[in-house]
């Protein structure tokens, strides 16, 4: 039998999300810091890279 999801901690940690950077195509960290609206869809974006998108001068 499996194992139902019946709190909001459960149903968070399955669905955790990957990093989303369009920038860098091969990061796969999940600590989501901020979602950015990239080509009219919504990317979410880890610590990590929102640091350096941040510091940089790109573009979405």
């Amino acid at each position: 039998m499996g194992r139902k999801l019946n709190t909001l901690d459960d149903n968070l940690y399955f669905r955790r999300e990957i990093c989303g950077n369009p920038w860098t195509s091969n990061c796969e960290k999940r600590n989501i810091t901020i979602y950015i609206n990239y080509k009219n869809e919504k990317k979410p974006i880890c610590r990590s890279c929102w640091k350096e998108i941040s510091n940089s001068e790109y573009e979405w």
